[in-house]
């Protein structure tokens, strides 16, 4: 918590006006409880003696018959406004304030957040892997950051495997945290088994892969709770003034010299700032599970658990690899296996699998109880027809495997004035290059190289979006190439390619879920025409 000055801990408070010392990082105080002089009497002494200097608008909200209480303004306040009362920036010391003023839950609050002087605040929205990243990277380069994230829970058992690839363990360094190294699982050989279990290829790739629930610990740990804000919905970025306001749905709002979507597939901030970026369905989905460790046959686990497993039904992708167990577990025999089933679905096969048990169409997703029992069924029967013995048997282990459509998303822009996208917000690949969590990394890495070294916010995200687009259209290009075999074709085409393409299964095999390509000259050569 950023402590106010020395002076004004020497300056108790009396039991009918109590201290808000302890509550200048953004906790909120219910004038109804305290009292309006109260307030005003408890921020003077947080303040160190500096009159307090809040002016309030003629038929501003009063409080019960108490008086409203004003101070003359100094020298050193920037007036500030929001909704019904001016605010004005209040300096004292090392220490400044920031009083928003505004009615929530029908109740009257005061938020009163502490900033050191000269310190600049960014705000991001949306508290996950992204979000963490910009907000922990920010912080250590001087910026006082605050996270708004929609849900009103602690984020947990979101996605499913991470590959760890060496730039995430350099961008997890950046944000503070060591290498990830001994506690993720390490993988040398990957394969590929036929219908008939047959292993068609095998080749060394040493990697470590791990869980979406790890990597956001690691980055949640780090991040202070006095700046993570749960349950807060973005309305609106207001940027008409000099700074961007961000409203939220409970009508409070926070201004900051810098904005960060990080709000994910559905972003508000993207929608808002750029509408025409929609996603784009690319005609088939992923079925993914995890499956604990322990659940497979002895000859199964001794085949298969340790390797990265590939099977190439035509004109479909299954792939299982072991990760990290509950809570991070990494005792041999509490791991759990990843797996992604990719199958080919065009919009009205993808809307019958969007149909819930009640009926009803889900967008985008369907919570996995919901999905229909004759569509479990499915899967169980094409397994059998299509998948090695090993890999029926993972399908029979996950009862509760959730239904992923794929999407691209290619965002145009990344910027606009003070406010930029990063992550899934700004560009949605499929996941055949694992580059997602660490282009998120790399787009913060960008935009804090930018900030530093730039006159302006407005001129180090122009650099931050010159920068990022080019790598997020590669990263789309090569996970489009990727996933072409996949989608859904008209009756009458070509014969899709599978196992039976020695050339394809090689590509695939060695090809899937590295990022070494972003290393090379990009000439534009196609990784392989389908």
């Amino acid at each position: 918590m950023l402590a106010p000055p020395a002076a004004s801990n020497a300056r108790g408070a009396s039991a009918n006006q109590p201290d808000l010392t302890a509550a200048v990082d953004d906790q909120r105080l219910a004038i109804d409880d305290l009292g309006y002089p109260a307030v005003l009497a408890a921020l003077e002494r947080a303040c160190a003696g500096l009159a307090l200097l809040l002016r309030l608008r003629k038929g501003a909200p009063a409080h019960g018959s108490e008086q409203q209480q004003a101070a003359e303004p100094c020298r050193e306040t920037v007036p500030s406004t929001c909704h019904a009362v001016p605010i004005p920036f209040l300096r004292c010391d090392a220490i400044s304030y920031t009083i928003h003023y505004h009615l929530a839950a029908k109740r009257q609050v005061v938020r009163v957040t502490g900033v050191k002087a000269g310190q600049r605040r960014a705000i991001v929205i949306g508290g996950s892997i992204s979000g963490l990243f910009a907000a922990l990277l920010l912080q250590r380069h001087g910026w006082r950051v605050d996270v708004y994230e929609r849900s009103a829970g602690e984020l947990a058992g979101r996605g499913a495997g991470i590959v760890a690839q060496p730039e995430l363990r350099e961008a997890l360094a950046a944000a503070g945290i060591g290498d990830i190294g001994d506690v993720g699982v390490r993988i040398d050989t990957r394969i590929l088994l036929d219908r008939d279990g047959v292993e068609r290829y095998r080749c060394r790739c040493p990697q470590t892969v791990t869980s979406w629930e790890r990597v956001h610990r690691l980055l949640r740990a780090r991040f202070p709770d006095a700046h993570y804000h749960n349950g807060f919905e973005l309305k609106h970025i207001d940027q008409s003034g000099r700074l961007p306001r961000a409203h939220f749905a409970d009508g409070s709002v926070v201004e900051a010299d810098l904005v960060i979507g990080a709000d994910g597939i559905r972003s508000s901030v993207r929608q808002q700032l750029f509408p025409d970026a929609a996603l784009e369905y690319t005609g088939y989905v992923g079925w993914r599970s995890l499956i604990e460790e322990r659940m497979f046959s002895p000859d199964t686990h001794a085949r298969t658990f340790w390797t990265m497993s590939f099977g190439l039904p035509e004109g479909e992708q299954f792939i299982g690899y072991p990760v990290t167990g509950a809570n991070d577990s990494m005792t041999p025999g509490s791991l759990r296996w990843n797996v992604i089933w990719y199958r080919p679905a065009d919009e009205r096969e993808l809307a019958r699998l969007l149909t819930d048990v009640n009926g009803k169409v889900h967008e985008v997703s369907i919570p996995p109880p919901l999905i229909r029992p004759e569509v479990r069924a499915e899967q169980g029967e094409a397994a059998a027809r299509l998948l090695a013995p090993e890999f029926r048997e993972a399908v029979g282990l996950s009862p509760q495997s959730f239904l992923q459509p794929i999407y691209d998303l290619e965002s145009r822009r990344l910027a606009a004035g003070r406010v930029a996208v990063i992550g899934d917000a700004a560009f949605v690949a499929r996941p055949h290059v694992a580059a997602g969590v660490i282009k998120a990394a790399e787009d913060v890495l960008s935009m804090v190289a930018a900030l530093d070294e730039e006159a302006s916010v407005e001129a180090a995200l122009e650099r931050f979006e010159a920068e990022r687009l080019v790598v997020g259209r590669r990263i789309i290009a090569r996970a489009r190439q990727m996933g072409a075999s996949y989608r859904a074709l008209p009756p009458g085409s070509p014969r899709a390619p599978g196992d039976h393409d020695a050339a394809y299964v090689r590509a695939v095999v060695e090809d899937t879920a590295l990022t070494t390509f972003l290393g090379q000259p990009d000439d534009g050569s196609v990784w392989r025409p389908v």
